[in-house]
């Protein structure tokens, strides 16, 4: 299955923590050098809430903050 494959898949919750998430997108190139505590504070103060790993949108938002990748 693709990477997108798996974050669209919606038969089946994600399990991962928001971290996770931010680790998988940087296997991918996204937040190079980035701390994901860190990412995920950025994503709390500009959206007013932590990523839903179970929402496919919020990792489209959170793609947002991945500077000069997006």
């Amino acid at each position: 299955m693709t990477w997108l494959g798996k974050l669209l898949k919606s038969d089946r919750k994600r399990r991962d923590s928001p971290e996770d998430v931010v680790r998988f997108y940087q296997g991918l190139g996204f937040f190079a050098g980035a701390d994901p505590a860190a990412v995920i504070r950025r994503y709390a103060d500009d959206f007013g809430r932590p990523p839903n790993p179970a929402k496919p949108w919020d990792d489209a938002e959170l793609l947002t903050l991945s500077d000069n990748d997006v």
